[in-house]
């Protein structure tokens, strides 16, 4: 078998090999070594398990960190499926009155706090204030799509799981540039592909933008002290503690890009400035620079000074009058070469229920 990631060949024995092939055709591991074997190839990426789901949406708490943005939010509660309780962290808003009538008549709980922490401070006060087995976290300007709980919910079946995210799509696609971009090259939306998340893979991360959480496996939560990255930094704690964190993307949760350049930017920069503090935190975990075979084609002819057949690549065509604002945009695209661009990879096979 090859492929996972990184990339690796496995050499199966005859037996070994009939095995995966019976799985392939829905029969589930039934032994403790085919257990083991189901578990190598699913922690590679080799394959990817489909669980009978044994957590149903009403025994959950979805919490959402709320600052401000009254209308976001009640979009997002009107698409929350059947939970068992809905919990809104209001991160001290000054728009408090709207957010309690949203929330009020959404049927949802409410909770205060008296000072302004940022996500990951909200999101541990929802955490904090859970009794059930798995909590959802849900950003205010997400909208959850039909299923995205049951599928996500699925994978706990499997008790060494701890965290399983979705992906994140656009919520509007026929918007201006930026927004066909972000369609396509958002940080959020990490592929189509499932897969296990492990630094320095395929799945490096994902974004708590929507995550369900085994509450046994939270720890402490969200790192406060981090008001951007503390997704990464928490997920990653999470991979370090020994639990599996997985990628489920036919779990889908539309995002509210940002859609003007300046935030755009703002939101961009703030990414950055997070590498640091990961550093800081999870040594030799942080990912050096990939450049994909397609970003050093760009990279080589802009810096031979042929601008307009870089920016051809970048774009994927012929560019008759660049501007700088594409050309920006361009870059970023370039540098973001993707994992799964440079690494995709066939998988073989999907694994039944492991324990």
């Amino acid at each position: 078998m090859l492929g996972g990631s990184p990339r690796r060949l496995l050499r199966l024995s005859p037996g070994a090999s009939a095995r995966v092939g019976a799985w392939k055709h829905g029969e589930h591991p039934a032994t403790e070594a085919e257990r083991r074997l189901a578990r190598r190839l699913v922690d590679a990426g080799l394959a990817h398990p489909v669980p009978p789901s044994r957590i149903g949406p009403a025994t959950v708490t979805v919490v959402i960190p709320a600052h401000d943005r009254p209308a976001e939010l009640r979009r997002c509660l009107a698409a929350i499926e059947d939970c068992a309780t809905v919990l809104v962290v209001d991160d001290a808003s000054s728009e408090r009155d709207a957010v309690a009538e949203v929330v009020r008549a959404a049927g949802a709980r409410l909770m205060r706090r008296a000072a302004n922490g940022g996500p990951g401070a909200a999101r541990n006060t929802g955490l904090t204030a859970a009794t059930t087995e798995v909590v959802a976290f849900l950003d205010s300007d997400c909208v959850p799509q039909p299923g995205w709980l049951d599928r996500l919910l699925e994978h706990f079946a499997d008790s060494a799981v701890g965290v399983v995210a979705p992906r994140i799509v656009p919520l509007e696609t026929d918007g201006g540039w930026l927004q066909r971009y972000e369609a396509v090259r958002s940080p959020l939306d990490l592929g189509a592909v499932p897969g296990p998340v492990v630094p320095q893979t395929r799945i490096s991360y994902v974004p708590a933008a929507a995550l369900a959480v085994r509450r046994a496996a939270a720890g402490p939560g969200f790192d406060e002290d981090m008001l951007v990255g503390e997704d990464v930094d928490f997920v990653w704690r999470v991979d370090a503690a020994g639990w599996r964190v997985r990628f489920e993307p036919a779990a889908r949760v539309a995002h509210d890009h940002r859609t003007s350049l300046r935030s755009w930017l703002r939101r961009r920069a703030d990414y950055g400035t997070s590498a640091a503090a990961l550093a800081a935190r999870h040594p030799l975990r942080l990912a050096p620079a990939i450049v994909s075979p397609w970003s050093a084609a760009a990279w080589s002819l802009l810096l031979g000074r042929h601008w307009r057949s870089a920016l051809a690549v970048v774009g994927g065509g012929d560019v008759p009058h660049p501007f700088p604002a594409r050309c920006m945009v361009g870059l970023f695209a370039s540098l973001r070469a993707s994992a799964g661009d440079a690494f995709s990879a066939p998988t073989l096979g999907r694994c039944g229920v492991l324990t």
